[in-house]
């Protein structure tokens, strides 16, 4: 298992994302991996949409799947940011939009490996 990213996967999910150009208030809930293609996508789901069901505490942000939106990795701050207002990430930090941002390409690096060799969101990323 690799040593913990700055920013990690943990880090992400849960966090809240805002779209600039409207304002529009999301939840990042996964990251997915085109492999053949060294492709990542961001899946964010409006905040609205974003739930927690307490009878299973280890599903956290369960949402409509209709209602999921996937942003390439690559252009997500285009439209996008991160926001610090009413986050509930797995891992309970809360990094700022300007700290994400710095490491971006460096967690994408990372992460392309991590799906590759099958461990992405795998437990030390998780803490």
């Amino acid at each position: 298992m690799r040593k913990p990213l700055v920013v990690d996967y943990a880090d992400l999910m849960g966090k809240t994302v805002v779209r600039t150009f409207d304002k529009a208030v999301f939840k990042c809930i996964t990251i997915n991996c085109v492999t053949k293609e060294d492709k990542l996508f961001i899946t964010i789901i409006r905040r609205s949409d974003f739930v927690t069901d307490p009878k299973t505490p280890n599903e956290w942000g369960l949402g409509k799947v209709d209602k999921q939106m996937l942003i390439d990795w690559d252009n997500f701050f285009e439209n996008y940011e991160f926001s610090e207002k009413d986050c509930a990430t797995m891992s309970g930090n809360n990094f700022t939009n300007n700290v994400i941002q710095a490491n971006w390409q460096h967690i994408k690096k990372v992460f392309l490996k991590d799906f590759k060799d099958g461990s992405h969101g795998k437990s030390n990323q998780s803490k």
